[in-house]
């Protein structure tokens, strides 16, 4: 499968995901979804992913720009046009984009990104999702 059709998929995996449950905070129809793709340096490690699920869930209760906060593993598929190669997608909702700014810009999400996610995952691909 090329880049393309991989991108793809993945932006149709995150755009399916963004309707699971979440933390219980209001998220108006229209915002922003930020969708994270991770591919583990240990692949398939139960350890690793919950040590991801877990920093993000801690950083959903501590930044209140964050609406809600899902996350999901990959259904195994036998269609090449999906992707199902990932070991871990997390999904963060904003109100807007000045949200998702703040987010990005938080001391806490820099910090988990540089201590926590990059050193477990080999491959990282996001996706910011504007929903209207």
């Amino acid at each position: 499968m090329g880049a393309t059709a991989r991108s793809g998929l993945c932006l149709l995996t995150a755009l399916l995901l963004a309707g699971c449950a979440h933390l219980g905070r209001p998220s108006s129809p229209a915002g922003v979804d930020h969708v994270v793709f991770v591919w583990l340096k240990s692949p398939g490690s139960t350890k690793d992913r919950q040590i991801l699920v877990e920093k993000s869930r801690e950083l959903a209760a501590a930044i209140p720009q964050i609406r809600s906060f899902r996350w999901g593993t990959p259904v195994p598929s036998k269609r090449p046009v999906v992707d199902d190669t990932y070991d871990l997608a997390l999904v963060m909702s904003f109100d807007d984009r000045a949200g998702l700014e703040a987010y990005e810009s938080h001391p806490g999400h820099i910090r988990a990104a540089k201590e926590v996610l990059r050193p477990l995952a080999w491959k990282i691909v996001v996706y910011d999702i504007e929903r209207n």
